[in-house]
């Protein structure tokens, strides 16, 4: 059994130089900031792949999904491009809790072990 949970929202976001760019300047007012989780059952783990941000909404989601028994969980965050602090502080107490993760991308393995 697999599902996908997946969060999206527009932010708006101030534009660096206001409204007085040059002509046929465009600058981006909106930023998309996007995180999607996938969940399937094999047995008796949940496997959970965490694709894009894992900041703001997005790490209560994820604590929600492994809430009740986190030695149950695997994270695959073969396709996590970031996280903020309270993302990486979620995936710390998550690995201390028994979390199995996997393919924990370069980048985020010295801050999720370090908390």
């Amino acid at each position: 059994m697999s599902r996908v949970v997946a969060k999206s929202r527009d932010a708006p976001v101030r534009a660096a130089f206001g409204g007085d760019a040059a002509p046929g300047t465009r600058i981006a007012t909106l930023e998309r900031v996007s995180v999607r989780f996938t969940v399937a059952t094999e047995g008796t783990t949940r496997r959970i792949r965490v694709e894009g941000r894992l900041a703001g909404e997005a790490v209560q989601e994820l604590d929600e999904l492994t809430a009740g028994d986190p030695p149950s969980v695997c994270l695959d965050l073969s396709e996590l491009r970031s996280a903020d602090a309270r993302g990486v502080a979620l995936l710390h107490r998550l690995r201390l809790a028994g979390s199995a993760m996997r393919d924990v991308p370069p980048h985020l393995a010295w801050r999720i072990e370090g908390g």
